[in-house]
């Protein structure tokens, strides 16, 4: 299920064929696990300034994890190759791309030169996204990444509770329009599902707000509803949780004792099946009904068409 409003905003992005637009980047998932120095060189074969990726900060090492556990990239064994080696001088590590960013997301006890011979770098499922130094001989696939030009443009919405005409299947609720469908998946899948419609996962302003759309799909009479993906994720910062379309609302509706964020994996937050219809944080990977709203989108992760 998708409940789905749509978002009076475009995002610019020239990604090649294959790539997703993802954190003002296009990226693109190898299919053919290689050596790290046959991965970069299909990276730089792609053309663009393509190369082996290049991550910034935290809040992209998590966002860029999440998305590869949701292709299925990432499984609780694998590691995925990015762009930071020493091959040049040990303990010197570089960007395949020649960035300077200083950013390191290192597992625990990394980077360790195990028998020292581990001169490329791998984001690792074990250590839920931190990387690790491993020998570049290694059989991996590769992350590619490169720069995006343009930038997501977010154009004016019209005031929450102002009369829009709403597109084909969809319903107007409290000034947004939403639409319902019978499709489980992932968070991240989820979301760029609702982008492809122009939508994106809800966020609330307000307690009457998430009532008037509970109401309207479940009605007022203590009916249960389905455990449904919603916006709000702390993928970025863990405990920060924010929501996917950039709104600034504070309204949460967290069940007793949660966010809990039990083994460290959960930065994704879903409705429960309950009649009181509270919020619980949950694995992204996880396959959900879904629940869109219309809104501002700075951390899109639309898929390149």
């Amino acid at each position: 299920m998708f409940l789905c409003a749509t978002v009076h905003n475009t995002i610019q992005a020239n990604c090649s064929s294959g790539y997703f637009y993802f954190y003002y980047q296009c990226v693109q998932v190898l299919p053919v696990s290689s050596s790290w120095q046959a991965a970069q060189d299909e990276c730089a074969s792609h053309g663009n300034g393509s190369s082996l990726a290049t991550i910034a900060s935290l809040a992209q090492t998590r966002w860029t994890y999440e998305l590869l556990r949701s292709m299925g990239a990432l499984t609780s064994s694998s590691s995925v190759w990015l762009g930071l080696n020493d091959l040049a001088a040990e303990g010197s590590y570089v960007w395949a791309s020649g960035k300077s960013t200083s950013n390191r997301n290192w597992a625990a006890l990394e980077p360790d030169d195990g028998s020292g011979g581990e001169d490329c770098v791998a984001m690792t499922a074990a250590s839920l996204g931190l990387w690790s130094d491993e020998a570049c001989s290694s059989s991996r696939k590769g992350l590619c990444n490169l720069n995006v030009l343009e930038q997501p443009v977010p154009s004016p919405a019209p005031p929450g509770n102002s009369s829009f005409a709403c597109a084909p299947n969809f319903d107007s609720i409290h000034g947004n329009c939403y639409q319902y469908s019978t499709i489980s998946s992932n968070w991240i899948d989820a979301e760029l599902a609702c982008e492809s419609q122009g939508a994106q996962l809800a966020s609330f302003d307000s307690l009457s707000e998430y009532e008037a759309v509970m109401e309207y799909y479940y009605g007022s009479g203590g009916r249960s509803t389905i455990i449904t993906w919603i916006g709000l994720t702390d993928i970025a910062e863990e405990g920060s949780f924010v929501w996917v379309d950039g709104s600034t609302s504070t309204f949460r509706n967290w069940d007793r004792r949660q966010p809990d964020n039990t083994k460290g994996a959960e930065h994704c937050t879903f409705i429960w099946d309950t009649t009181d219809r509270k919020w619980n944080d949950a694995p992204c990977y996880l396959l959900y009904y879904s629940l869109c709203k219309l809104s501002p989108s700075p951390l899109s992760i639309q898929q390149s068409k």
